[in-house]
Parts: structure tokens; C-alpha cells; sequence
């Protein structure tokens, strides 16, 4: 994916929730040997950021600085479990 965006009509309603929800199980059918999903969201956008995180995206506090309007932080969701034998 390039990009998400939701209309700002349907902002607050759950929809951005239902469509990060729906995005494992979609993206791991598309490419079942992807093994997970990276995406960036701007620092100015904390609503998104909140939302991603919820859906189980997560932050290693890594930024990347080549966004147009600023700095995005990057977050990281595994689609495989790992596997706890494993070092």
C-alpha cells in the first residue's frame, strides 16, 4: 500500500479502526510470504499514529526525515508470530 487515507467525513466514526483491523489478514492473503508491514505516519498526525498503534503497529522510536510535510515515525507489524525457540 501507497498510502491511507480516510474522508474526513468518516473520520472519528471507526472506520480507519475496521480498515487497520481488516489489513493483516488482507495483506498476508495478497502476499503470503510477506511477513510483515512497515508503514510511516507524519508526527503531526497523532490520531493516525493512535490508530495504528491500537491496531497493533509498533513503534521502535526509529523517524524517518524524508516526508513533505515532516518527520514521520515508523512503525513496524509483524504478520507471522515468531517463534519463541528461535534467538
Amino acid at each position: 500500500m501507497r498510502g491511507v487515507m480516510i474522508d474526513a467525513s468518516e473520520q472519528g466514526k471507526g472506520t480507519g479502526k475496521a480498515a487497520m483491523a481488516a489489513l493483516p489478514a488482507y495483506a498476508a492473503a495478497l502476499y503470503p510470504a510477506a511477513t510483515g508491514l512497515v508503514l510511516s505516519v507524519n508526527i503531526v498526525n497523532p490520531a493516525a499514529r493512535a490508530v495504528y498503534l491500537a491496531a497493533g503497529f509498533v513503534d521502535h522510536g526509529e523517524l524517518y526525515h524524508g516526508g513533505n510535510l515532516s518527520a514521520q515515525h515508523v512503525l513496524r507489524l509483524p504478520l507471522v508470530p515468531s517463534d519463541p525457540t528461535l534467538p
